[in-house]
């Protein structure tokens, strides 16, 4: 059984995170998370396209192209 008196070590962690002095100057801003997404997106899809061009069968069932 866990040690009452022993923050949780999820809770300990979670404080660090979200409740310190810089985490407003350090949080993401919704441009760098679109800039990081469409940056992901455009490499996985380089590499589908080349294992396609190579001849290599590549399925992806969770991708959705429109």
């Amino acid at each position: 059984m866990a040690d009452v008196h022993q923050p949780d070590k999820n809770e300990d962690s979670y404080q660090q995170v979200y409740q310190n002095d810089n985490f407003e100057e350090n949080k993401s801003s919704l441009g760098h998370e679109m800039i990081a997404g469409g940056a992901a997106f455009a490499g996985f899809k380089a590499f589908e396209d080349h294992q396609r061009s190579e001849g290599a069968s590549y399925h992806n069932e969770q991708a959705v192209y429109g």
